[in-house]
């Protein structure tokens, strides 16, 4: 006979309550950043009890890169759906929907950095948050390359995403405007 005191129990929040959660933190952190928003703050907000949020979310560090996953994914669904309504050999298209992807998300009411950049900045002694950010950032330079490799060398390539990166920083002063980033290329399109 064993012990049912003794043996650990599992706990799980419905899809839908774990999703407002994450939803919610999201929003908070977007708007003040990871370190300014404590876990009641979130709790409070997201009008859950206490007990079933750390039950569900064991340390606001794995919380975090919870939070980080979820928006890693709806970026790349975003900018994957933009593309495929690109034709593919429209490389002028392509380029242009991936410039302005970056150039929506920059001019976003009250934006101040996207929530990767944050997360970076802020737990930048946790490797495993510089390691999803540095696994997204690669994402996109292979999905834009799968697009345009054939019409562009890899050094412009890595040009262009560098420029379209710098676009999301919160500081940036002199953003490239779509003739700069076309100029990059020059008459291949």
């Amino acid at each position: 006979m064993t012990n049912k005191a003794s043996q650990p129990r599992t706990f799980t929040l419905s899809d839908e309550k774990r999703n407002h959660i994450l939803t919610t933190a999201l929003n908070l952190f977007d708007q003040f950043g990871f370190q300014h928003i404590s876990i009641m703050r979130i709790i409070t907000e997201a009008k859950i009890a206490k007990q079933s949020f750390y039950m569900a979310f064991p340390s606001k560090d794995s919380f975090i890169i919870e939070c980080l996953d979820m928006e890693i994914n709806r970026l790349k669904q975003s900018l994957s759906n933009l593309l495929g309504q690109c034709g593919k050999d429209d490389h002028t298209s392509i380029l242009k929907s991936f410039y302005q992807w970056h150039v929506d998300l920059a001019y976003r009411e009250g934006y101040n950095g996207t929530l990767l950049t944050k997360a970076v900045i802020e737990y930048w002694n946790l490797p495993d948050i510089k390691m999803k950010v540095e696994d997204f950032n690669k994402w996109k330079y292979e999905i834009f390359a799968e697009y345009l490799a054939e019409e562009i060398n890899n050094a412009r390539l890595r040009i262009i995403v560098s420029a379209m990166n710098g676009i999301l920083l919160p500081a940036s002063t002199y953003l490239p405007t779509w003739e700069d980033i076309e100029s990059l290329y020059g008459e291949q399109f």
